[in-house]
């Protein structure tokens, strides 16, 4: 059996597993045009355009999409908050 060596940050980048690309707004401008469609935000894309990401551990982008983001985050820490209470 061959070892296989760590991952280093670096190689989860070059392999565009942490790339995507977003625009506040999106694609009206064909801003966002040339961008390749392995790229999750690219018009490309199965997924589509993203409405927004999350950076320094808040979310920016469309208001509705931040306030549902938001609010599943809250929702998920409140629940799991029991179990840690009960350790």
């Amino acid at each position: 059996m061959q070892r296989r060596r760590p991952r280093s940050a670096a190689h989860g980048f070059l392999k565009k597993e942490f790339v995507s690309v977003y625009s506040p707004i999106g694609n009206r401008d064909g801003n966002l045009e040339g961008t390749p469609a392995y790229l999750p935000g690219s018009p490309h894309h199965p997924g589509g355009i993203l409405k927004g990401g999350k950076a320094a551990g808040g979310y920016y982008g469309d208001d509705d999409w931040c306030s549902t983001k938001l609010r599943q985050t809250l929702e998920h820490k409140i629940a799991t908050a029991g179990r840690c209470a009960q350790s």
